[in-house]
């Protein structure tokens, strides 16, 4: 059950932390909960992470706000502009600094940051990923590697935002915005290596341009419950 799942992965967290890594003798397989790649390179090790288009990104992170005055995420400014919301420090080169930093992705200095590194990790065979807008196939790609059937709640999205208060607000700031007023830097430069890679390993597995629909999921479904009875 999704539900079950869901509160077993809390408590992981609740007991272990987001930065302690979990060893399962009978495995021989850790887990890590942390987004510093400091695991035991000894025991054999996958790591898990997911990456967003940094314009679409940019564009969720500009009209989410938890503040009362509406400021948009780590900004001061609720009436700034786009533009000046993209080129803030604490902005850019975000997934670079998660991946292969040691500081949050808010951090205004990011100059320990190496895209070299990052994109050496990106093609590890030991690290899978997904794209977050590229959904189904992440899940297709994820079975390949993993095994196990693809369920229906997969595919359905747990965290779906809600118009919040500074996009009903503010949401008139997003017209005429365009994937080119998002300025180059060393995200954007890593995305296109993660496409490169995700595409690669998508085509190998045969989940290249993969939709599930209702129909396939259904037949699917059919398939395994006749194989129980």
């Amino acid at each position: 059950d999704l539900l079950d799942v869901n509160r077993a992965l809390k408590s992981i967290e609740k007991d272990h932390g987001y930065h302690e890594s979990c060893y399962d003798e009978q495995t021989n397989v850790q887990t890590v909960f942390n987004n510093r790649l400091d695991v035991d390179k000894n025991l054999p090790t996958t790591i898990f992470g997911m990456f967003r288009d940094p314009y679409l990104r940019a564009r969720s992170a500009f009209m989410f706000s938890s503040h009362e005055d509406l400021r948009p995420m780590h900004a001061k400014d609720p009436n700034m502009t786009f533009e000046e919301y993209v080129a803030m420090p604490e902005v850019q080169n975000c997934q670079v600094a998660m991946l292969a930093g040691n500081k949050k992705c808010e951090a205004k200095n990011k100059s320990h940051v190496k895209l070299s590194k990052a994109l050496e990790l990106v093609g590890q065979p030991n690290f899978f990923f997904g794209i977050t807008e590229r959904w189904d196939e992440t899940i297709c790609l994820f079975h390949k590697w993993f095994g196990g059937d693809v369920h229906r709640y997969e595919l359905k999205n747990n965290r779906k935002t809600v118009s919040n208060a500074r996009f009903k607000k503010y949401h008139h700031m997003l017209n005429n915005v365009t994937r080119e007023m998002y300025p180059e830097d060393m995200d954007t430069v890593l995305f296109s290596k993660v496409e490169e890679v995700f595409d690669y390993r998508l085509k190998e597995a045969g989940c290249y341009g993969k939709e599930y629909s209702n129909a396939l999921l259904t037949l699917a479904e059919s398939r395994r419950w006749k194989s129980k009875h």
